[in-house]
């Protein structure tokens, strides 16, 4: 009896799948697998002028592989979310590399999709003419940064933590124990209020220098044993030295996510435990919690539990408390010979400072770069002074590369720098001081300048006070042990008036913002015109950012002595700028630049006014340095009459710094007109008298004060004037023979 037709079609159509799924394997391994993956890549692998996140695909077999119509997802719902383009080759035993964007005009493979680095699936599909069968997956769970994950040996071999190497035989890398895990901060009462809560969260610290693999592993806020917790996530991983930030609410993803919450109320409990659930690897108990004030070890992974400040965890970052008894006093960060970069530090407590064994370091998370010696002791109120050191036994960057442990200065984007404390064996005992700093002028070092309010700003600096700050060569430059910051650098134009707050509008239904009368008010304190842009590239021009945001039009200048005010509208409304110059009484002569984005906030705000530097060989970067800054508020001591009551701000002194609250007053709008701004002019000594000449208003009072320190707390008048016209005014004081440095300071309306 002969065979029914449709079975044999049947038959037939079995054994071609049969067939496909076979020839999809070679040593019963899939023809082509998922070789190795990179899910954060910072600094790596740079395609096209970015870091992508990749995958390397490895080809078991002997034959090349097309992998047109083959596809990759993210998404196993979604099996062709990629697909392979046709032609896309790879040889026998060969190496593909895919990158996870969607830059597609750079070179190579892009999927159009990234990588998440708290753990996802992906999953590799044959072409449909082989059947469309699942060919490679990969689960993964937390990734380093700039490390992969791989297969080793290649193509064959399990998952592992591994050294990126794309398009190359992979490379494990050593793992440590777990052992050396601590659950080391801690958070449970977060956000606004209790009652508008964020999530609880905690932090797990590796005290190994080697990576942990944390995959299995279990976190539980029961002390049940066996713990029925969801096992964390396989591959995933902390880095050597290095912290995971779990979330607390009780949820299962990401990877980083944990199935509990915290209690804030009574306390709570959190236990790690080894992949059998039942070894205990670490766990803490806590108490009630405080809003936004985190818990945990000092130093990391220590048995030593404190509170640290409010609103100042250390999430996924070493634990640290304020250092408050040494400060970064200066630093330079452009420096041409005979000077180079250097770092000036400054013991502001009343009794000695060892400072031995400390680290200075450009980053918050590698806090281990350039070691103080041994030896080194601050007297109370004493310097130390660190020099770049390039080519010489010892300095922050004797390689002159900038490469860890060295690190450099960077001139052109500014950057941060640490100051950790730290023991004779290398460790860091849990203290930490740190600074951001700006594109710098040549030259020119940033200095911190307290302010009355007992805060401190860094800011450029009048003149540098290393100790040899005007040498002959490098070698006596690295002769300086430090010195008493100068003033701060100001002009040539500064920021002399602000109207933030303009009386607002009623229109019988509620207060409306007055915006369109809000203006700042710049003015050149040199006796020469500024540019507002760069001569030799016009095109960069000086901008306001901070509050607002304002960039000047080309080829404008701004003479010397004049004024010039930046409003909300668009000065060419003709009606607009009329109604505008009518009610200040702007004086016709008076440039009226806008308009600009944003708005004057009336609660406070820092503006600064930048200047564009050259662009930088090879990436064209423009450098913004900083020309003039005022963090203003609407609160003590900051003068509440400006705050919508008619008032502008206005600058005393000229020359003064522009944070200061002392050196502004709440005074009527001088729109575009000489207002209480004060500035020394000249000062000159001959014998016992100094003769100090300084800008003056008619009809305005005005003190002279002395003082031994640019930052004195208080400062003693001299005398008192009164403006009878708009000319200089000058006077004479007598300089006291028993004193080597004397400063001298005038302010408006005169002081009681």
């Amino acid at each position: 009896m002969s065979t029914p037709a449709f079975l044999c079609a049947r038959f037939v159509l079995v054994a071609t799948l049969l067939w496909a799924l076979c020839a999809n394997r070679s040593n019963g391994q899939p023809i082509v697998v998922i070789n190795e993956v990179v899910a954060d890549n910072a600094t790596g692998l740079e395609n096209g002028g970015d870091f992508p996140d990749w995958i390397e695909f490895f080809n078991n077999s002997s034959s090349g592989v097309d992998l047109g119509d083959w596809s990759l997802t993210d998404e196993p719902a979604l099996p062709r979310k990629f697909v392979f383009p046709p032609g896309t080759a790879i040889s026998p035993h060969g190496f593909l590399l895919v990158y996870c964007d969607d830059r597609t005009n750079s070179p190579g493979v892009h999927t159009g999709f990234g990588l998440n680095d708290k753990g996802e699936t992906l999953v590799l599909f044959a072409s449909g003419s082989l059947g469309g069968a699942r060919q490679d997956e990969i689960v993964f769970g937390l990734q380093l940064r700039d490390r992969s994950i791989g297969r080793v040996p290649d193509g064959m071999g399990s998952f592992t933590l591994t050294a990126p190497t794309p398009l190359k035989p992979n490379s494990a890398v050593s793992l440590g124990e777990p052992s050396a895990l601590k659950i080391n901060e801690w958070s449970a009462l977060n956000g606004k209020s209790s009652s508008d809560p964020d999530p609880d969260w905690f932090e797990v610290y590796n005290g190994d220098s080697r990576p942990v693999a944390l995959g299995g592993l279990v976190l539980s806020d029961q002390s049940v044993s066996p713990a029925t917790n969801p096992a964390l996530a396989a591959l995933s991983f902390v880095d050597g030295h290095g912290y995971v930030q779990f979330i607390a609410d009780d949820k299962e993803t990401p990877a980083n996510n944990v199935n509990f919450k915290l209690s804030s109320t009574s306390g709570d409990r959190i236990l790690l435990f080894q992949s059998d659930r039942t070894t205990l690897l670490d766990s803490i108990t806590f108490g009630a919690q405080t809003l936004n004030i985190s818990q945990g070890r000092l130093p990391d992974g220590s048995a030593n539990i404190v509170y640290f400040r409010s609103n100042q965890p250390t999430p996924a970052a070493s634990n640290f408390l304020p250092l408050t008894n040494v400060v970064i006093n200066e630093l330079l960060t452009r420096a041409a010979p005979p000077l180079e970069n250097a770092i000036e530090l400054l013991n502001v407590s009343s009794g000695p400072m060892d400072i031995s064994h400390w680290w200075l370091s450009d980053s918050r998370e590698e806090p281990q770069k350039f070691r103080i010696p041994a030896g080194s002791v601050l007297p109370a109120g004493g310097f130390a002074v660190f020099y770049e050191g390039v080519g010489v036994a010892r300095g922050f960057n004797t390689s002159g590369t900038g490469l860890a442990p060295d690190f450099a200065l960077n001139p052109a984007h500014g950057g941060e720098l640490h100051l950790f404390t730290g023991d004779a064996d290398g460790n860091l005992t849990g203290y930490r001081r740190g600074m951001d700093y700006g594109a710098a002028e040549s030259g020119v070092s940033f200095g911190r300048h307290v302010l009355s309010t007992g805060e401190a700003d860094i800011t450029a600096m009048s003149r540098r006070t290393f100790g040899v700050d005007s040498p002959a060569s490098l070698d006596q430059f690295r002769t300086g042990t430090g010195l008493p910051n100068a003033a701060p650098k100001t002009g040539p134009i500064v920021i002399s008036e602000i109207f933030y707050h303009p009386p607002d509008i009623d229109l019988g239904t509620g207060p409306l913002d007055n915006t369109l009368e809000e203006f700042i008010e710049l003015q050149n304190i040199t006796s020469t015109a500024v540019p507002l842009f760069d001569p030799q590239n016009p095109l960069n021009t000086w901008r306001i950012r901070g509050g607002i945001d304002f960039n000047f039009p080309p080829n404008r200048s701004l003479g010397a002595g004049q004024a010039l005010l930046v409003v909300s509208f668009d000065p060419l409304d003709a009606a607009l700028l009329n109604t505008f110059r009518g009610t200040f009484h702007v004086p016709p002569t008076t440039a009226i630049e806008g308009p600009y984005d944003g708005k004057l906030d009336n609660s406070g705000a820092t503006v600064e006014l930048q200047r564009p530097d050259p662009p930088q060989p090879g990436d064209g970067f423009v450098p913004r340095i900083v020309v003039d800054r005022v963090k203003y508020s609407d609160s003590a001591p900051w003068p509440n009459s400006a705050d919508g009551h008619g008032d502008s701000l206005q600058r005393r002194q000229l020359d003064g710094y522009g944070s200061e609250p002392l050196n502004w007053a709440g005074a009527p709008v001088t729109a575009g007109i000489p207002g209480i701004g004060v500035r020394i002019r000249s000062l000159q000594r001959n014998g016992q008298t100094v003769t100090i000449c300084f800008s003056a208003s008619t009809g305005r009072s005005y003190s002279l004060q002395t003082s031994t320190s640019p930052g004195a707390a208080t400062w003693t008048k001299v005398t008192d004037v009164v403006a009878t016209s708009n000319n200089d005014q000058c006077v004479d004081t007598t300089f006291s023979t028993s004193v080597t440095t004397r400063f001298y300071r005038i302010t408006t309306p005169a002081q009681p």
